[in-house]
């Protein structure tokens, strides 16, 4: 039941304004994981409000499903007016020309009907000069990409604008399809940086 608004919620009860990202599991060099009793279960809030939410302090759980959130101050995205984002490793924007994970509207992306026209057309909505290339799937290091809702889906575009694209807010699919992207902010050689960005993302996909 732990989603985003739960993470956020929590960051502003720490006293943040929102959360990055959030996962679970067992996480190298938290040795001292296991030493702990679950407190806390079924946290399920409606809102990023912590009055809001619902929660046991009985559970049924281990300690492979202990929740892990990044907090940070700033900003947060839904307050900007471009609904489109890339994220890196760390859950902050991706550098210029790198692959990023790609958000719309605090969601991820499906990769139904999505082509060059679909890639070209986001990062121009971003204010890049087009699209290095794009794919699909789980990558290393990206271990928040399942705690996020699917956002956008079919995003078919007949041309390089995203005036020409039709897309639906609702979606079939599965974290395995989300989009990942590299943008060129227009001072790269989109040739040279394709063949490089290929091979080093490529060795991260699971």
């Amino acid at each position: 039941r732990f989603n985003e608004n739960s993470a956020n919620a929590i960051c502003k009860e720490l006293g943040y304004s929102r959360s990055l990202n959030w996962t679970s599991g067992y996480h190298y060099n938290f040795n001292f994981q296991l030493g702990f009793n679950i407190t806390l279960d079924d946290v399920e809030c409606g809102d990023d409000d912590w009055g809001l939410c619902s929660y046991s302090t009985s559970n049924d759980c281990y300690h492979l499903k202990d929740v892990f959130i990044s907090c940070t101050s700033d900003v947060p995205a839904e307050e900007d007016s471009n609904p489109f984002r890339l994220l890196n490793e760390l859950g902050e924007e991706a550098s210029p020309g790198d692959w990023g994970l790609l958000f719309y509207n605090g969601g991820t992306v499906c990769k139904d009907y999505f082509s060059a026209n679909s890639a070209h057309a986001i990062c121009k909505e971003m204010g890049y000069d087009s699209a290095i290339n794009w794919t699909s799937g789980y990558y290393h290091g990206f271990n928040y990409q399942r705690g996020f809702n699917i956002t956008l889906d079919n995003v078919e575009c007949s041309e390089a604008d995203w005036g020409s694209c039709w897309f639906s807010t609702s979606h079939n699919c599965y974290h395995g399809n989300d989009v990942f992207m590299a943008c060129d902010p227009g001072k790269l050689d989109s040739f040279l940086k394709n063949t490089e960005i290929n091979q080093n993302f490529a060795a991260g996909k699971c």
